[in-house]
């Protein structure tokens, strides 16, 4: 769920952005996957937390990490007063899904100098929650959600899976046509739902009742 990392140009963005299938060991084709992992990980996560997604698109290998890549979210259930675990949550799977992608391909995204390109590519999000955080809620860190991420996913990582190679070659995907990825393997998702459920109860005193307002893309 990227937009345009103000602190780099678009061009040396592009250059990050060619330079990474260097770093990273990757042709274009599965570049723009690991693009794709990144937003069917906020999808999962997202759905999993109680959020409703919209929508999912990922762009050109050339244009990845520039803005193209996002998923779409309806606030309205929420009156555009969303709980921030939730919000970062949703954000830390996005690069929590690339780390656990590269792991299946025996890769540590957490070592350089691939940490420093993932970092890159999901720049938006990691400012978003920096910026969330300072404004809200400033003991709180997008790191707090890191492991409930983590565990979201590896309950579902089945479907995050599926949703991230279909989108990869669709380009987009509608609500509706989202919708039997996200309901998919009903049971893990339970799971994964039950998990987040207890950890927020687990972590209620550290989040007080900060919420962020409006729209977070």
């Amino acid at each position: 769920m990227d937009s345009p990392n103000p602190t780099l140009e678009s061009a040396e963005k592009r250059r990050l952005v060619e330079g990474a299938t260097t770093a990273l060991g990757l042709e274009p084709r599965l570049l723009r996957l690991l693009s794709a992992v990144h937003e069917a990980g906020h999808a999962i996560v997202a759905h999993t937390v109680g959020l409703s997604v919209t929508g999912a698109a990922v762009t050109s290998y050339e244009l990845i990490g520039l803005g193209g890549d996002h998923i779409a979210l309806d606030y309205s259930a929420y009156g555009n007063r969303i709980p921030l675990p939730s919000l970062l949550a949703m954000r830390v799977g996005g690069f929590q899904a690339s780390f656990l992608w590269m792991e299946g391909r025996g890769i540590d995204g957490t070592t350089e100098p691939y940490q420093e390109v993932l970092n890159g590519l999901a720049g938006g999000d990691l400012n978003w929650c920096a910026d969330a955080c300072r404004n809200l809620l400033p003991h709180a860190h997008a790191q707090d959600t890191i492991e409930i991420a983590g565990r979201i996913l590896l309950y579902r990582w089945r479907s995050t899976l599926r949703l991230a190679y279909d989108l990869a070659k669709a380009g987009s995907m509608g609500e509706s046509t989202l919708r039997p990825y996200l309901e998919a393997d009903p049971l893990q998702a339970l799971k994964a739902m039950d998990s987040y459920q207890t950890w927020r109860k687990e972590t209620a005193a550290h989040w007080t009742a900060a919420t962020q307002q409006g729209d977070t893309r």
